[in-house]
């Protein structure tokens, strides 16, 4: 798809209404209270927990094998022992289960195991210190207001297809923050130091928007083609603070810090807009062909600014390192501080009004009239509106 083509469908898609999330049973009679573990929920309905509660060695905690169950843990914990499993666990294959406000910590498989549990929510939950993941959900699944921290076994939340999630914080989960998979939504969450992988992962036709990622082993932010990036920032992750697949928006962000990555490293055919790439280890921006660059600041990346592989737009970006394109394309309205180059090579390129420290294009390149700076008190349409000044003021 073409970039031209890209916003206006992406665009829809970020303003469209959202998917309402899974909702917990109704209301009926007084619920159970579940009073030791194990146990195991068989039936629907409303279960509480009145105190605090231990679990047993070689032991899930609660082990749930119904639908429409709504778990209340009512602000206590439920704490695992040496050689017990996971704290919460879905039995079979199962819908619309829902836990609720409390802490699930200790456990030695995953915290809350509902990977087989389709249209489930959770929300308000404090998830630490578990042998697997800290939270697993199935397809179309729901997580609010929850706290992932230092599961050791694997990601601090795992989700399926078609996730939202919102407000979540996860902090040194040793496989991986934050992951949803095709089509999911991640909101106002916050990824920190996490081992071994991205702080934020999705699959494609994905929403990723408000949200930070920091000091995570991978990329910060990594999502599939066809997703939105609106609004994040990335900040001292060990690879490319943001990378994005092809067919894709990224808006807003800013992205700065990465320890051995580009600042933005983005596949084919993607639209970027007023976005901050700042003191990254390798470029501010690597792309692939048919993007679109406007209106970015790209400075104090140490391998250069700018590198589109293939034919592109840049437009009105203000840069202080080289900006390279190799496919042709239009570079237009660009700023390029410090002595830094603009460089179209391999394919001709209409080159117009932007300010450079050099410039070299291909031959059969369309470029506006090269001149020096203006004098002061100058009038730019004295020399055409089209000109090149080099090297920029």
């Amino acid at each position: 798809m073409s970039a031209s083509l890209l916003l206006p469908l992406l665009a829809g898609l970020y303003l469209g209404a959202p998917q309402s999330a899974p909702q917990p049973p109704p209301l009926g009679p007084a619920p159970l209270v579940i009073t030791e573990l194990p146990y195991t929920i068989g039936e629907p309905g409303r279960y509480i927990l009145t105190a605090d509660l231990e679990g047993v060695a070689g032991q899930d905690g609660l082990s749930v094998a119904a639908d429409d169950v709504l778990i209340d843990l009512g602000g206590f914990k439920l704490t695992g022992v040496l050689g017990s499993g996971a704290g919460i666990l879905a039995v079979g294959e199962r819908r619309n289960i829902t836990v609720l406000r409390g802490t699930v910590e200790r456990w030695g498989a995953d915290g809350v195991g509902f990977g087989t549990a389709d249209e489930s929510r959770v929300a308000e939950l404090t998830v630490l210190n578990n042998g697997g993941h800290g939270i697993q959900l199935g397809d179309g699944c729901a997580a609010t207001d929850c706290r992932v921290q230092l599961n050791h076994g694997g990601r601090g939340l795992l989700a399926g297809r078609e996730a939202r999630i919102s407000s979540v914080s996860a902090n040194g989960n040793e496989y991986g923050g934050i992951e949803v998979g095709f089509g999911g939504t991640v909101f106002q969450c916050l990824s920190v130091g996490n081992l071994s992988t991205h702080g934020i992962s999705t699959g494609g036709k994905s929403l990723v928007r408000n949200s930070t990622a920091r000091g995570n082993h991978g990329a910060g932010i990594e999502v599939g083609g066809g997703s939105l990036v609106i609004e994040c920032g990335t900040f001292e992750n060990i690879d490319h603070g943001l990378r994005v697949g092809g067919d894709s928006m990224v808006a807003g962000c800013e992205s700065k810090g990465s320890v051995d990555g580009h600042g933005l490293l983005v596949a084919r055919a993607s639209f970027i807009s007023n976005c901050t790439f700042e003191d990254n280890r390798h470029l501010g921006l690597r792309a692939g062909p048919e993007v679109v660059v406007t209106n970015c600041e790209v400075t104090g990346n140490r391998r250069g600014g700018i590198v589109v592989v293939g034919p592109a737009r840049l437009f009105d970006n203000r840069l202080d390192s080289d900006l390279l394109i190799e496919g042709g394309g239009i570079v237009d309205g660009n700023y390029l501080a410090g002595g830094a180059r603009l460089l179209a090579h391999k394919v001709p390129a209409l080159i117009v009004r932007n300010r450079a420290g050099s410039l070299e294009a291909s031959p059969g390149s369309l470029v506006g009239p090269i001149l020096a700076p203006l004098a002061q008190g100058a009038d730019e349409g004295e020399t055409g509106p089209w000109v090149n000044r080099v090297p920029a003021e």
